[in-house]
């Protein structure tokens, strides 16, 4: 009999180490499982944010070296002759070409404006040329590939823009428009330091949105830290001699701040009234009125051809 319980303990502590040992396995191995996903997770994030830094910067598309250089040594060789209208620091804003051909008008007009030290944010609004997209006003978050260093953007500016349904975020729409990324090489150039704030405009975009962008850029911009750059051609297709009446024209009603007769030119004229007007409109809300005229000529004269379908390029401060 004693044999028999004997046998009969030996089974239950067998059958209770071989249950107890199992689960104790599998809770060691689950708890090992739980820990090697937690890490895979952990470096799937690091990962993921990896990629989206090197996804999330626009490519050089725009980008000409020999028309860049040759704007830069241009400019400096002409200094000049370019329009010193004194103190830098008093330039609060700016119309530039985006047409590379005027590099030379690019370059100048730029380094006058980031000259002043204390500048850490440009805003840059030009034409949705393609009138494509998610909405009249787009801008992105991505930065900006150069030559020079990438050109970061200011994420604060545009996060509260976006939240007060000011504009809208494309990415894809952005990164091809030529008026923001022909000119941010030369915006890196002059400033290693600065941000970026682009802004493109649809020709869709009604006085009302210009209204509700031109207040939020100009209460940003209180801090004398934000110069405001509008990037437009202006008189498109037209002989040298025709675009140059057109823009005396243009130049008189930007002049007189007529805005209810911009809005309306056409490509005769200009490529973007509404940038033009949102760039005055906060100028006169800033008191920065005085409008210089620094540059004003058009692809004809640059090449010495006057009969050929021309665009035109004005470089403009505002002080």
């Amino acid at each position: 009999m004693n044999w028999l319980v004997k046998i009969l303990i030996g089974v239950i502590l067998g059958i209770s180490v071989l249950f107890f040992g199992g689960q104790y396995r599998e809770q060691n191995s689950t708890k090992s499982t739980i820990a090697d996903t937690e890490e895979d997770v952990n470096v799937n994030l690091n990962e993921l944010d990896n990629q989206r830094a090197s996804v999330c910067t626009y490519p050089p598309l725009f980008y000409d070296e020999q028309l860049f250089w040759m704007g830069v040594k241009d400019y400096q060789a002409n200094d000049t002759q370019s329009g010193k209208i004194g103190d830098t620091e008093s330039f609060a804003g700016a119309v530039v070409p985006h047409h590379l051909l005027a590099s030379y008008i690019i370059a100048d007009v730029l380094q006058k404006v980031l000259n002043n030290k204390s500048v850490d944010t440009i805003v840059l609004i030009g034409p949705n040329h393609k009138e494509v997209g998610m909405g009249p006003i787009i801008t992105g978050a991505c930065s900006w590939h150069t030559p020079f260093g990438a050109l970061e953007v200011d994420i604060d500016g545009i996060a509260r823009a976006e939240e007060e349904k000011i504009l809208v975020l494309d990415e894809e729409v952005l990164k091809k428009e030529h008026s923001i990324g022909g000119l941010v090489s030369f915006i890196k150039y002059y400033n290693q330091t600065v941000k970026i704030f682009p802004i493109i405009l649809s020709k869709k975009v009604s006085m009302k949105q210009i209204d509700n962008l031109s207040n939020f850029l100009a209460e940003i911009s209180k801090d004398n830290k934000t110069v405001v750059v509008a990037s437009v051609d202006f008189s498109h297709y037209l002989s040298s001699n025709v675009a140059e009446g057109k823009d005396q024209e243009t130049v008189d009603l930007i002049k007189q701040y007529d805005y209810t007769n911009l809005k309306y030119l056409n490509s005769d004229y200009l490529d973007s009234p509404s940038s033009i007007i949102t760039l005055q409109k906060v100028m006169q809300q800033l008191g920065h009125t005085t409008i210089e005229v620094l540059h004003n000529t058009n692809s004809g004269r640059l090449t010495n051809n006057l009969h050929i379908p021309t665009t035109s390029y004005f470089g403009l401060t505002f002080h």
